[in-house]
């Protein structure tokens, strides 16, 4: 893989959703607006049913990727006992950047008194209310987070079988069939099927090198290849690296006007697949939306991936029944940038990571804190601003890895000497920012915008 990658992209790194609105007919007391003992009756109409509706709703409805639906009364009060646990114990809503350390789109947590609400609600006979007052079920979309239709949509003819056991790498190649630059204000994978999509990375190619490799023909201008590997690709140099586009629960979203990312004439989409089994062959025909700007074009969006090579206490290997952090430094930032995304990237035997800035005049700026890491809860993390980071600036990190018996989550037992590799069994440690070069203003520029 490419020591230190700093390059206009050609594909997303996929954005995610922000939770839904609260929805009901009444306008209801905020659960914040109690005092801590939380005195009178707790009612679903009055209190709980606008907690759950916002916060565990966007995953948690018959599209989403939650096991099961909380829209209802019914929904909500026979699951009462384990809601309270998981939130009592912060297991739930699912959100792993600390939100003391730096704020994000789309966060979703719990107040202390939202958690006592429920909790007391459950505990006191799960009361429905004032039945005059009609709570609205919250408004629920298909995956896709667009309103207009994309203006290319790549998708295969016959779905992948994904068999009973193992993890796959499946690589796709589409012809693009473009005799001009596009300019891109999104792009929008759509998994086909949850159960088995771990993650999604593009690539493109423009050489024509690598139509060789697709033997299999799945439609006029498919093919794909099984077991392969894209930092080997990257590093031969014939094809340019997209990046992360999509992770369990997250969404497309576009960018502001003025700020896209250009598809090249005749370029053929690379998308790279990791797929997980499920102990039962499964079936998936996930497909990439694309959707053109509207807008004069000022600036690109790239990206720069931070590596293992990058770390300082090499080298990046963590023995059997060993607890070992990790510190990398980047190189000092050719310019001035405004971060627009965060991607963060270990695999099971991750406990924790920090990442901060350093101005030349040695102030700390936070990016990101994850304190109890889940590799099937890593996440796309995007500003509610871009974010400026000065010239000549260095972006530090600090990892931590549990290779021990006592992580549940250790994918080897007894454990073995974890090595960096693609393969969940073995180990990652990096991450991926997303930025356009700095203009005055970006500091006030929204990125939560509608997509239209």
């Amino acid at each position: 893989m490419s020591k230190f990658l700093f390059i206009v992209i050609l594909f997303p790194l996929f954005l995610f959703v922000a939770s839904c609105n609260r929805n009901s007919q009444s306008e209801q007391p905020s659960a914040t607006d109690l005092s801590d003992d939380i005195k009178g009756e707790i009612t679903f109409t009055q209190y709980i049913a606008p907690i759950i509706h916002k916060n565990c709703v966007p995953c948690h409805n018959p599209d989403g990727a939650g096991p099961f639906s909380l829209i209802t009364y019914q929904d909500i009060a026979k699951r009462a006992k384990m809601i309270k646990e998981v939130t009592r114990t912060k297991y739930m809503p699912l959100w792993k950047a600390d939100i003391n350390y730096r704020s994000f789109i789309g966060e979703r947590f719990l107040s202390e008194t939202e958690i006592k609400l429920i909790g007391k609600w459950a505990d006191t006979g799960r009361k429905y209310g004032d039945t005059n007052i009609v709570v609205k079920p919250p408004e629920t979309k298909s995956f896709s987070n667009f309103s207009r239709k994309p203006d290319k949509v790549f998708s295969l003819d016959k779905p992948f079988i994904v068999p009973d056991t193992g993890e796959y790498f499946v690589l796709y190649m589409f012809d693009t069939g473009l005799n001009e630059d596009a300019e891109i204000s999104a792009f929008e994978f759509v998994p086909g099927n949850m159960k088995i999509v771990h993650h999604a990375w593009l690539l493109f190619d423009t050489s024509g090198y690598y139509d060789n490799l697709f033997s299999n023909q799945d439609g006029p201008g498919i093919k794909h290849i099984v077991e392969h590997n894209q930092f080997t690709l990257m590093d031969e140099k014939r094809v340019q690296d997209g990046g992360l586009i999509y992770t369990p629960g997250f969404q497309a979203s576009e960018y502001p006007k003025g700020i896209t990312k250009r598809l090249p004439a005749k370029a053929k989409l690379m998308l790279s697949i990791h797929y997980v089994s499920t102990g039962k062959p499964e079936k998936d025909s996930s497909y990439l939306n694309v959707y053109y700007a509207k807008q004069p074009v000022q600036r690109h969006v790239e990206f720069i991936v931070f590596d293992e090579t990058l770390i300082t206490n090499q080298p990046f290997e963590i023995p059997p029944n060993t607890i070992k952090t990790f510190n990398s430094r980047s190189p000092k930032m050719p310019m001035e940038i405004s971060i627009l995304t965060i991607s963060p990237h270990m695999h099971y035997r991750g406990k924790n990571m920090t990442i901060f800035a350093v101005t030349p005049k040695n102030d700390t700026i936070h990016l990101l804190r994850i304190n109890d890491w889940d590799l099937n809860l890593q996440g796309i993390y995007r500003f509610k601003n871009p974010l400026k980071l000065p010239f000549e600036s260095e972006i530090l990190m600090n990892a931590t890895f549990d290779n021990t018996m006592e992580n549940p989550s250790n994918p080897v037992v007894p454990p073995v000497k974890a090595v960096f590799g693609m393969r969940s069994k073995d180990e990652m440690c990096q991450y991926v920012i997303e930025f356009v070069r700095y203009m005055e203003g970006d500091e006030k520029m929204q990125l939560n915008i509608k997509n239209e």
